[in-house]
């Protein structure tokens, strides 16, 4: 194996030449060569010849180009270059980023303040809440504005292109091309459009952020916007149309030192949907329209996820530290979050909610709820009478509002909080839910948080 992975070696610096001689351009090459031999291995194990085995494996270098550009753009350090004219400036970057580090200091001060002055008080809650968002904000302003320093020295130029041998199968597709400075070319970003009869469900795998949009004709076909180049797009013949990253070995080389993510747009036409599934490594995920679907299933690391749903019929949200938003109509629903808040507003038929420290917010009609939470605050309100509740948490606080509609059983509890359940004095209410009695069961437990249950 030894053998192997130094012809990769060799024939991978071959391909660098471009670049010149230093200790990033030596790891690289040890890097990629350890991949590639990884992949010939397992092509040989699986029976291919090895010498197929050895160009296949070749093949799926990846952009040679790409990485000859990223070690040139190194000094022999590894240190960023900034001189010359084509290069970003580097003291506005530094002045923005200070600039953007004092503003979420203001906005961290302003809600240590709320903090100090509505600690138990709904002015508190919606301040410390604005802050956040406001934080985050910040953060996607320094996240912008990094890249377009990164970028700062490009030039955009756009090219048609058809796709498919006679053109009758795909739609016409712009490839947006990057021009340097010194007249280079290098494909980016690609819009390719598919057509959308017999296309039933989405299906999206990447690394970056993920944007889905709705475009009111209903026979529009599916746009799919991204780094086509680092993209592998296609179409089932069970109407499925997959978004899946290209794992070359330079793709993986980026990817891991966190310098590639894959960002993915779609538009879609305004129709019912089957499925649509959503998974990214650590990217936002932005379903601004509202999306009729079976089912919805989107799942994140660390990037927030927004929606809004016409119609489903089932929803699942899972990220570990970003925040879950919803909009809309849903049978049956679920989130998990580690840290992430959970924000659900809408017609919901039965949600089912878990988290570690993230706060819930449920709001609308709720027919059935199960939220259990470790450290976070529960709050639900309901316009309708819900037939079910269940909402638990070790060390926040529980605050229901519902309607004066209707009797109901509940059973409230707090080791070392207070229970407040007042307004609903005149109907009675046990310690001991009964599961057999025809009225609605409720259960609103703490350890140490408050519990309180008010109406409207």
């Amino acid at each position: 194996m030894e053998d192997i992975k130094r012809r990769f070696a060799n024939d991978i610096a071959a391909k660098l030449a471009g670049a010149a001689e230093s200790d990033a351009k030596s790891e690289m090459i040890e890097e990629l060569a350890e991949n590639l031999a990884g992949r010939y291995g397992d092509m040989v194990a699986a029976g291919t010849p090895a010498e197929e085995a050895y160009a296949r494996a070749m093949d799926q270098l990846g952009d040679a180009d790409e990485l000859t550009a990223y070690l040139n753009s190194l000094e022999p350090e590894g240190a960023a270059r900034t001189e010359g004219a084509s290069q970003p400036d580097m003291d506005a970057f530094f002045q923005t980023i200070g600039d953007i580090g004092r503003a979420a200091g203001d906005i961290a001060r302003e809600a240590a303040g709320a903090v100090g002055d509505f600690l138990r008080s709904d002015s508190f809650r919606g301040s410390v809440r604005d802050a956040v968002r406001e934080g985050k904000k910040a953060a996607r302003e320094a996240r912008n504005f990094v890249k377009g320093v990164a970028g700062s020295a490009w030039d955009n130029a756009t090219v048609h292109i058809n796709k498919g041998a006679d053109g009758s199968a795909w739609e016409s597709a712009t490839v947006h091309v990057h021009v340097d400075g010194d007249g280079n070319r290098s494909d980016s970003d690609e819009q390719m459009s598919f057509p959308s009869q017999g296309l039933l469900r989405l299906d999206v795998e990447t690394t970056g952020d993920v944007d889905l949009y709705l475009d009111g004709d209903p026979d529009s076909p599916v746009r799919v916007a991204g780094n086509m180049s680092r993209l592998d797009v296609a179409v089932t013949e069970d109407g499925v149309l997959t978004v899946r990253p290209l794992f070359t070995a330079s793709n993986q080389f980026f990817t891991f030192r966190g310098a590639s993510s894959q960002d993915v747009s779609l538009t879609v036409p305004a129709r019912a949907w089957e499925s649509i599934r959503v998974f990214t490594g650590g990217g936002d995920v932005d379903m601004g329209d509202e999306l009729e679907v079976g089912r919805l299933a989107v799942s994140t690391a660390s990037g927030d996820i927004d929606c809004r749903v016409r119609s489903c019929q089932q929803a699942e949200f899972r990220t570990t530290s970003g925040d879950v938003h919803m909009e809309g109509n849903a049978a049956q629903l679920s989130a998990v979050t580690a840290s992430g808040d959970v924000e659900l507003t809408g017609l919901m038929g039965q949600a089912d909610i878990k988290t570690v420290s993230g706060d819930v917010q449920l709001s609308g009609s709720v027919w059935k709820a199960r939220v259990k939470s470790v450290s976070g605050d529960i709050r639900l309100e309901s316009m309708t009478l819900p037939a079910e509740m269940e909402l638990s948490s070790t060390s926040g606080d529980i605050e229901v509002r519902i309607p004066d509609s209707g009797p109901f059983k509940v059973r409230a509890s707090s080791t070392s909080g207070t229970v407040d359940l007042r307004p609903f004095a005149k109907w009675s209410w046990s310690g001991t839910a009964d599961p057999h009695a025809p009225a609605p069961q409720y259960s609103l437990t703490s350890i140490s948080g408050d519990v309180s249950l008010d109406k409207y």
